[in-house]
């Protein structure tokens, strides 16, 4: 029978042994310093002149005084000398005194590697996606200045992006995709991708490779007739700010008529309406009596003859109502107008119409001041 015991050298007990509890006691101790090993310092040389009762320390290389040549051992001051225990491979300690866990290699004591293969938190990592986190969120913080994250790429041709996925799809995608410049692409299917922004890498400036729609707005305004029989009267003949009055005149019916002499703002194909804001003010000695008005908001088409010469009569002229009120109260003073509808997409080049009919009972004097702004997109 051996002498101690095989993993942690633990002293036994001897047949017809006398004093057993010596040898007892001692794998007592030594149990008392290896299980929960902690350590209130690694890497120390020289032993401390008045150290506690059990303090424990990882012997540092080149040790002096009573721990010379036990370099790599734990010393633990017990009664009034130090106890020696020698590490086996694989014993690990924790330093009281920092809180960092060591590792014994079988020749010094190193700290463990901060690197994994992969890494899940909630979620299993695979050699593709190594670092995997299934979570409602994910914070990164700074630590009491800024902080920053780094999407680094080998070379140029290679990608160094964010992507956004929609049940495992891409359809978006930011950063540094196949060259330096910066881009913003989006995708239905994550297969066909368009680019919708691109910063050049060597100048910062800013290309739409799908294209743009820039928000525009139009300012028509000035002062329209208010004629007796409250007949329609369009704003298309003035734009900006206009002084002069309007003395065209629709019919007045429940709609203005609509011919090829009414000729507004010009949108190109694809612009988007969007939006009618502006304000209303009824003018001249009688302005109570006008008391609403109605108002229209029309795409009128291009000319669609043959031979391009266009509107050659009034048949050739259709138009899409954008935007309808009726019988607004209009009192004295201004009158605010704002009104944001769906968008709408003119499927050809024309003209924007806004027509107005006043309600009440004046006389021939009467007229409405305006300000109106459409915004638009083209």
């Amino acid at each position: 029978m051996s002498d101690s015991s095989l993993i942690l050298s633990l002293p036994y007990i001897q047949p017809a042994q006398a004093q057993k509890h010596v040898t007892h006691n001692e794998a007592i101790r030594t149990l008392d310093v290896i299980v929960q090993p902690t350590v209130t310092e690694v890497g120390r040389t020289a032993p401390p002149e008045d150290p506690p009762q059990s303090a424990r320390y990882v012997v540092g290389i080149g040790a002096t005084g009573d721990w010379t040549g036990l370099d790599g051992s734990i010393a633990v001051w017990e009664d009034s000398g130090w106890t020696v225990v020698v590490p086996a491979i694989g014993w690990t300690t924790r330093a009281t005194d920092t809180l960092i866990e060591w590792v014994y290699d079988g020749s010094a004591w190193i700290l463990p590697s901060n690197t994994v293969d992969t890494l899940g938190v909630n979620t299993t990592a695979d050699t593709t996606n190594r670092l995997a986190v299934s979570a409602p969120n994910t914070l990164l913080s700074h630590e009491g200045a800024g902080h920053q994250l780094k999407i680094n790429k080998a070379d140029t041709p290679e990608t160094a992006s964010l992507l956004y996925q929609s049940n495992w799809s891409g359809r978006a995608e930011m950063g540094l995709a196949g060259s330096d410049n910066f881009s913003v692409k989006v995708s239905t299917d994550g297969a066909m991708w368009f680019t919708g922004l691109e910063v050049a890498a060597d100048s910062g400036e800013v290309s739409f490779p799908s294209g743009a729609r820039v928000p525009q707005r139009a300012e028509l305004g000035g002062r329209w007739n208010a004629y007796t029989d409250q007949r329609w009267v369009t704003l298309s003949r003035a734009h900006g700010w206009v002084g002069d009055a309007h003395t065209g005149g629709s019919d007045t019916g429940p709609d203005p008529a609509l011919t090829w002499l009414d000729t507004g703002l010009y949108l190109s194909a694809g612009s988007r309406v969007e939006t009618l804001m502006g304000r209303l003010r009824a003018d001249g000695s009688e302005a109570a009596d006008l008391s609403s008005y109605s108002l229209r908001l029309y795409f009128q088409h291009g000319p669609d003859t043959t031979d391009g010469d266009g509107w050659n009569t009034d048949a050739e002229t259709t138009r899409d109502l954008i935007f309808g009120a009726d019988d607004v109260p209009l009192s004295e003073g201004w009158r605010a107008l704002s009104t944001s509808f769906a968008a709408y997409t003119t499927p050809d080049n024309g003209s924007l119409l806004i027509y107005l009919k006043p309600g009440g009972s004046y006389g021939t004097d009467q007229q409405i001041v305006s300000e109106i702004v459409v915004g638009y997109t083209q």
